[in-house]
């Protein structure tokens, strides 16, 4: 008896000193996570139901929560009890919150790495057309005909490969032939924000993020019902150079573009959809460039009654396209016509027609458990269609297969931690390339710890890649000398950021990538005009690193804010896949050089195949190769430095 209320009365006080809680939003709906700091500090974490407890021995006791991307919320508790503490979305932007960094809701200046943001009212007062346009818009960031190149770390290899990774809603969007980004697949009039990310990042998102990441994540709906609908219409001026005017002669009006989108989305109790519509026409301002593409796309979400912590979707997008375009001009001053000419019933037209065709399916659930671990599955099914309506054999098609489990946890300490798996499987059916299938499989984690103002993040992956069944791509080794060697490869990051004052944020980061290269860069071998591509199966990936120090200072002019942000960096990438020039048998792909003690045999071989042969010898011997035709075509030669080989 005497024990029994000695406990009671432990009890009673414990009790007397203790808040307890719910976070919740104005749909009544649970917080899971919100950080609660209390004057005392104390600390809590709001769990799956969004309750929470915190001791306390005095009062008045101010509670602080937070929780991106609502606004913070104080709240004074006079005495012990039950607090319901409401928090509400932000009525004005009071700070750019990214996902893309950590895979998770952080405030810009809290990032170690360089980060842009590009704000949808941006592409809408600019009347940008595609992503492409909109990403050129970023410092430090460089678009040519659909390649992009951030700080300078890629080159132009014309559609194949990409050294930068684009995502839609945290799953990378890159064709499953070439590896190319897909520029004008994207819903831009779905998207919430477009993130830039510079620097190697292959830790949380493999193969491809070699040179920084590109991504974006559809605006979820709210119970308030959203509709937007977007008329553009534009036409080209004249060029400088009156040659360069290809329509005149022909009697045309300017070339113009129209464009047509409309979104819808809105959230009910338990279900939730988005849908939009985009049609754009491009008359191009060279000639035989046309486009014309029409898109549908959208999401449908759901939220369980008796399951209040699952929640689940399916997005879908679908796209068709008609597109003209040339690689080759026909001269200096007719360098927006066509080599051979826009008229493509002719053999030496070098324009070529396509019909493309984009469609993907991405069903997702996340789920928090009791112990406040988030839990994500997203998967994709992404099949691209390019049928070459000019020459059928270049036509091709692939089907990527996408997966990736996380669960993330972040302690009350101020620690996170992110860890995951994720596979990629593809297969390519293809005229232009031949049949291949290859699959990447990968493991990640990555730690964050905050103390104070400062912020540490390290993180690993391991990749192991195979194309065809056969590996050695993802080979990593150990030891040069006794040529150990493991069959997975290995990349790292590290990062640090610490608040100097209340606007000024220092930064620093050092992370490592690969690439793998895609089947076009590997097995294309076709032609277009006076253009001739030969396989190179022996291609190694792609790798590198990233470093960069910065330093982030927030300014204030009346009303106006802004960020002032300067950077140091260095890339250092190896086995970088570009074209160059050089002379090539064009039955085997192989360098020719007169000093091979070979140089006779080859010669009799390539008579023998029709081809004759003549030396001009200058200030470097060349070799030049003529097929006999009634044109005699010269045949220039190009091949790429651990690349495609490529003839002309």
């Amino acid at each position: 008896m005497k024990y029994g209320l000695i406990i009671l009365a432990f009890v009673a006080f414990n009790s007397l000193g203790q808040i307890t809680g719910k976070v919740i939003i104005e749909s009544k709906e649970p917080v899971v996570g919100a950080k609660l700091i209390a004057s005392n500090g104390e600390k809590a974490i709001s769990n799956y139901d969004g309750n929470f407890q915190l001791n306390a021995t005095t009062y008045p006791v101010t509670i602080i929560t937070t929780m991106l991307p609502y606004m913070a919320d104080t709240t004074i508790v006079n005495g012990p009890g039950n607090v319901i503490i409401t928090m509400r979305e932000q009525v004005q932007n009071l700070g750019p919150v990214v996902v893309s960094a950590n895979r998770r809701q952080q405030a810009i200046e809290e990032v170690p790495v360089s980060m842009e943001i590009i704000r949808p009212q941006l592409i809408d007062n600019k009347g940008i057309t595609d992503l492409e346009q909109a990403v050129d818009q970023t410092p430090g960031v460089f678009t040519m005909d659909g390649q992009v190149s951030i700080r300078g770390g890629s080159g132009f290899a014309y559609g194949t490969g990409s050294r930068v990774l684009l995502l839609w809603n945290g799953m990378p969007l890159l064709s499953g032939y070439a590896g190319d980004t897909q520029w004008n697949a994207i819903p831009m009039e779905q998207a919430a924000q477009i993130e830039v990310m510079k620097g190697a990042a292959s830790v949380l998102y493999g193969s491809g993020a070699l040179n920084g990441v590109i991504a974006m994540a559809e605006k979820e709906p709210n119970l308030k019902p959203e509709t937007k609908v977007k008329l553009q219409y534009g036409m080209y001026g004249n060029p400088a150079r009156e040659s360069l005017n290809w329509w005149k002669p022909k009697n045309q009006i300017n070339p113009m573009n129209q464009q047509v989108e409309v979104y819808r989305g809105q959230m009910f109790q338990r279900v939730g959809y988005t849908v939009s519509s985009t049609f754009f026409h491009n008359d191009g301002y060279r000639d035989g460039e046309t486009e014309f593409r029409g898109r549908v796309s959208g999401t449908l979400y759901f939220k369980f009654k008796k399951y209040e912590r699952l929640k689940a979707g399916i997005g879908y997008n679908f796209q068709m396209q008609k597109t003209g375009n040339f690689l080759i001009w026909e001269s200096d001053s007719l360098a927006y016509t066509p080599s051979g000419g826009a008229d493509v019933s002719d053999s030496a037209s070098t324009l070529t027609f396509n019909l493309g065709k984009r469609l993907f399916i991405d069903p997702y659930v996340r789920f928090t458990d009791k112990h406040n671990n988030k839990h994500s599955l997203k998967t994709r099914m992404y099949f691209a269609e390019n049928a070459n309506l000019t020459n059928p054999s270049q036509s091709n098609s692939a089907t990527v297969y996408f997966s990736d489990y996380q669960i993330q946890r972040e302690f009350r300490e101020g620690a996170t931690i992110t860890a995951g798996v994720s596979n990629i499987f593809n297969s390519v059916s293809s005229n232009l390339m031949g049949d291949h299938t290859s699959n990447n499989a990968a493991a990640y984690g990555q730690y964050e710890q905050k103390i104070g103002k400062l912020d540490i993040t390290g993180g690993v992956r391991v990749e192991y890649f195979q194309m065809d069944g056969k590996s050695g791509d993802s080979d990593f080794i150990i030891s040069k000398k006794n040529g150990t060697k493991i069959p997975v490869y290995p990349v790292i990051r590290l990062g640090l950021h610490y608040q100097v004052m209340k606007y000024t944020h220092l930064r620093a980061s050092f992370g490592q990538g690969i690439r793998y290269p895609s089947v076009a860069e590997r097995y294309t071998r076709t032609s277009v005009g006076a253009l001739n591509i030969f396989p190179n199966a022996a291609l190694r990936p792609e790798v590198g690193w990233a470093g960069e120090i910065g330093i982030k200072q927030g300014v204030k002019m009346g009303d106006w804010k802004g960020m002032i942000d300067v950077s140091g960096f260095i890339n250092q990438y190896s086995n970088m896949i570009e074209f160059s020039f050089g002379c090539y048998n064009p039955m085997s792909g192989e360098a020719i050089s007169t000093q091979d003690p070979n140089f006779g045999q080859i010669y009799q071989e390539l008579l023998g195949q029709g081809y004759s042969v003549q030396l001009t010898l200058k200030k470097q011997e060349s070799l030049e190769l003529m097929r006999r035709s009634t044109a005699w075509v010269k045949l220039v030669m190009w091949k790429s430095f651990h690349s495609l080989a490529i003839h002309t």
